[in-house]
């Protein structure tokens, strides 16, 4: 009976000791505002744009937003977050350090929609 008790002792020891690997972080919850339920594009200061360019939006308050300049392969080439504070916005993006060319900028919201506005650049 002893060397019973002396057996399981020393097996329980080492099942407490076992490591049984990292512990996944807690994940970090990210608001992303109120849902989108409007997203459309009223107007922009045109395709071709030397270096500001002008897009005028339609828009949920309190909801996240993304304008993305892409290349044609996909290269993000610039991007500007936002979360709308009206119900239509006018958002100006610089874009005199980009090299001329044809892109898409596609304007996402907080609910996986996208839509894409084509935009040339030339110096």
């Amino acid at each position: 009976m002893k060397k019973f008790l002396s057996y399981s002792l020393v097996t329980i020891v080492c099942v407490g000791c076992f490591d049984v690997g990292p512990v996944a972080p807690k994940a970090e919850v990210v608001d992303l505002g109120a849902p989108s339920r409007v997203m459309n594009v009223v107007s922009t200061s045109g395709p071709v744009v030397a270096e500001n360019f002008t897009i005028t939006v339609n828009v949920t308050p309190g909801a996240t937003y993304n304008l993305q300049l892409t290349h044609i392969n996909g290269e993000v080439l610039h991007s500007y977050g936002f979360t709308a504070n009206a119900s239509q916005m006018s958002i100006t993006l610089n874009y005199k350090d980009i090299v001329n060319g044809a892109y898409d900028l596609n304007l996402m919201d907080n609910t996986g929609r996208l839509l894409k506005v084509p935009v040339i650049v030339q110096h």
